[in-house]
């Protein structure tokens, strides 16, 4: 995929392969209004990552973020708007990510404020 100057291996799309073939985080697609992050199971660590915010947060009844908590985060775990575990069907596990926070997280916290190309993407 080309964005502006750049050719990002493994991307097509709107979707961006993670390049171990090794790694239980199989890609990252982007949506119009979510990111998914997909894993082969829910044996990944990066899959841990999420899920342990998003099973603190159900204990406490607040699974879905408020628009406000997803723009004043400092913790990209608080942008989970939806944890799928489907290995029972061979399809893998997922966590969604809220893109409009996402991008916002990135600006703010990484200090990237040109991130118009992946707004764009869908």
């Amino acid at each position: 995929m080309y964005g502006g100057n750049y050719f990002l291996a493994g991307a097509r799309g709107n979707i961006f392969l993670n390049q171990d073939r090794e790694s239980k985080f199989k890609y990252i697609e982007v949506n119009k209004s979510e990111i998914r992050l997909e894993f082969q199971d829910t044996d990944s660590s990066i899959y841990q990552y999420y899920i342990e915010r998003w099973t603190e947060r159900s204990e406490y009844g607040t699974v879905k973020p408020s628009m406000d908590s997803i723009s004043e985060s400092s913790d990209i775990r608080d942008l989970v708007i939806d944890v799928r575990n489907n290995t029972f069907c061979g399809a893998g596990a997922t966590v969604l990510l809220c893109k409009q926070g996402f991008i916002s997280f990135l600006k703010r916290n990484l200090n990237m404020p040109h991130l118009e190309e992946v707004s764009q993407l869908s």
